[in-house]
């Protein structure tokens, strides 16, 4: 069993209980390139009460309360062999915000993300996050395309190539084979119109409109 609990003067007022307990019904070793790890499956119960900081929600969680499967924990450490992966990643940030897309082998998505200070405790801050399925990223010649389907998160970009670091080869897997992992990572200018996302507690999340941004291409042989 691992118990989780924090002093409560060093949470509070953002959580008013945090009191958990993991208790293990199997594990299982990873598949390590060096070190070792071990991943345990098994229950989360306890208390949990979370002071949300909008009217509409006030406080959530309940002094007992038990979380649905799966639940893990892992001890050790290691490092993985990396899966071989074909497609592009793409990040847009600035103070006010950030926007992050993925297209790569088989998984289509683009995230909006906020960070807001919270006035007590000190120190503290809230991340605000939009998360949807959307259509790949398209790279034709100098420039990145991003386009959403209008749903969840609305708006598009694009991303105008200054500068590209010099290609780099690592190894890879894939179905248990070993192959080249080729990664270019590009950089430039960011513009949007913006990319947006109506959320029901946080407002309106919004991309940069113009930035700095990056992206890199995948691909295996």
């Amino acid at each position: 069993k691992w118990t989780i609990a924090p002093l409560l003067a060093d949470v509070s007022p953002v959580f008013r209980a945090f009191s958990l307990t993991f208790t293990a019904e199997s594990h299982a070793p990873v598949a390590c390139q060096t070190g070792s790890e071990t991943t345990y499956k098994g229950t989360l119960t306890g208390a949990l009460r979370l002071t949300t900081g909008f009217s509409a929600v006030g406080t959530i969680g309940s002094s007992s309360i038990a979380f649905g499967s799966a639940n893990t924990a892992v001890t050790g450490s290691c490092t993985t062999k990396p899966v071989c992966q074909t497609g592009i990643t793409w990040v847009s940030a600035s103070p006010s915000g950030s926007a992050v897309g993925v297209s790569i082998t088989g998984i289509d998505a683009v995230a909006l993300e906020r960070t807001t200070l919270l006035a007590d405790p000190a120190h503290a801050a809230r991340d605000d996050l939009a998360f949807a399925t959307e259509p790949s990223a398209v790279l034709s010649g100098k420039t990145l395309y991003v386009h959403t389907s209008g749903s969840a998160i609305t708006g598009a970009a694009t991303m105008k190539v200054l500068f590209a670091e010099p290609l780099v080869k690592t190894s890879c897997w894939l179905n248990g084979v070993k192959r080249v992992q080729s990664a270019t990572n590009y950089f430039g200018t960011f513009s949007a119109s913006p990319l947006a996302a109506n959320t029901l507690l946080t407002g309106v999340l919004r991309s940069p409109t113009s930035g700095e941004g990056s992206f890199v291409v995948l691909s295996h042989t």
